[in-house]
């Protein structure tokens, strides 16, 4: 029978010990410890610790939690969850670490160390076209304040009280988009203690390319090369007659000739080259 959890997320005080320790060989590669305990918060881990995985929002996470969990135990995560506080359609594939089916790398408290968890794993993440997924961002953002979400609630004020966004107005327009790249930038430049939001802040800085060192970087744009990918290094749970095939959940399938006009609109461009020019260079994407 497959692994999970049967205890309680370790406490804060193993939980500070881990961080502690991490902070101590990796100071010089983050550019505040917020950063550096946010990095971790975002890493998802099985019983089995077969694999660590870096969650960056809007980048088919679900999707990629749903292939992990089926590659883990041989089944698909069915069950539904409506979750009136979360805006994914898909909740249960994030559900996991509160099931204790996954956890988050920094709560185990079966290792001897985040690091020495790392350098022993399979490292996963996945990417995004840094411009499709800022779209994807803003649309997202732009239907939180539609539905009257509490989801993002915070973004949506701060928004309107450092840019003057005017939910009336500006959601889903180019002055809107405009806007939202120089509240991200703001939020980015202040390095405070509040962290962007994950669903849109740089996606290196939830992957740390030159700490987490990715194995398989699966690329939305091309979900079937992610799928054989893990298939080949973690192979099909004990059971599973398989195959497998590749999930697209949450999926616009918006390619980049399907984004606005003014995307390409040189004032656009160049908020985006401001915000997402690391993410741009550490993925090898176009601008």
């Amino acid at each position: 029978m497959a692994e999970i959890f049967h205890d309680l997320p370790a406490n804060w005080q193993v939980t500070k010990k881990l961080l502690d320790g991490a902070w101590t060989q990796l100071a010089g590669s983050f550019e505040s410890r917020a950063r550096h305990d946010a990095f971790f918060a975002y890493l998802l881990t099985p019983r089995s610790n077969r694999w660590a995985f870096a969650s960056s929002g809007r980048t088919g996470t679900s999707s990629a939690l749903m292939l992990l969990f089926r590659l883990e135990f041989g089944c698909t995560n069915s069950a539904g969850v409506d979750d009136p506080g979360d805006l994914n359609r898909h909740a249960e594939a994030h559900r996991t670490v509160q099931a204790g089916v996954f956890r988050s790398l920094h709560q185990r408290d079966d290792i001897p160390s985040l690091t020495d968890y790392l350098d022993r794993t399979l490292r996963i993440a996945t990417v995004r076209h840094p411009t499709t997924r800022a779209w994807s961002s803003f649309r997202y953002l732009c239907r939180s304040h539609a539905e009257r979400h509490a989801q993002f609630s915070r973004d949506r004020i701060r928004l309107c009280a450092t840019t003057g966004f005017d939910w009336a107005r500006d959601p889903l327009t180019r002055g809107g988009f405009e806007r939202f790249m120089d509240y991200i930038a703001l939020e980015v430049a202040a390095n405070g203690t509040l962290q962007p939001d994950n669903h849109w802040r740089p996606q290196w800085q939830d992957i740390r390319p030159a700490v987490f060192r990715p194995q398989i970087l699966g690329r939305v744009e091309a979900p079937a090369d992610f799928v054989l990918a893990l298939v080949d290094h973690l192979g099909l749970a004990p059971g599973d007659p398989g195959p497998i095939d590749e999930l697209r959940l949450n999926a616009a399938d918006q390619k980049l000739a399907d984004l606005p006009d003014w995307m390409s609109a040189p004032s656009v461009r160049d908020r985006l080259r401001t915000v997402y020019g690391g993410d741009y260079e550490a993925f090898g994407y176009d601008p």
